[in-house]
């Protein structure tokens, strides 16, 4: 009976990431966490390979899962790299350019992971990490910007007049201020 109840896992398995491995592929590409997607393929990868040693490698089926497994882990880097999600548009103008092509008309649902590797995008993987790592890096200072346009837009500057001249003024203490200058 437990001989069966393993096989039905390694059906059941194979079975869903096969469906898992269609949406990732064919559906629109933002439409995915690529973190969680990579998670899921190594732990897809961690299972099959422990069901390997537990099936002492006698099961064809698990062969195929392991196989399509693997096929897919290749690609987890690549997929990262696009479903970053500090990918803007400026980003994808860069990646289609790379790969000599024209950037769809809308990078919502226009994008697909098997649209990319049928226009060799894999081909080109590190320079797309790279595009992904200056996306992530611009990512970051533009928040951090933010963030200081925020805190300015809420600082209050107390003013003084500037000795009996209604339009002139000076700034009143400005300890606060040089300690918030200091911080951004």
């Amino acid at each position: 009976m437990a001989k069966y109840t393993k096989r039905e896992t390694i059906w059941g398995n194979r079975e869903k990431f096969q469906n898992l491995r269609q949406s990732w592929y064919h559906d629109p590409f933002k439409g995915h966490n690529a973190e969680q997607v990579v998670k899921t393929v190594n732990k897809y990868y961690a299972e099959a390979q422990e069901m390997k040693i537990k099936t002492k490698g006698e099961d064809e089926v698990l062969d195929e899962l392991i196989k399509e497994v693997k096929i897919v882990h290749q690609n987890c880097n690549l997929y990262l790299s696009l479903g970053n999600s500090a990918m803007q548009t400026r980003h994808w103008r860069k990646v289609y350019a790379l790969l000599d092509q024209a950037v769809p008309g809308n990078l919502d649902i226009g994008i697909t992971f098997q649209g990319l590797l049928d226009i060799h995008a894999d081909e080109h993987a590190e320079a797309i990490e790279d595009i992904s790592g200056a996306a992530q890096g611009e990512m970051a200072i533009e928040t951090a910007m933010d963030q200081v346009k925020e805190r300015w837009e809420n600082t209050l500057f107390g003013i003084s007049p500037y000795r009996e001249t209604k339009d002139r003024f000076i700034l009143g203490d400005i300890e606060d201020l040089m300690t918030q200058l200091e911080d951004d």
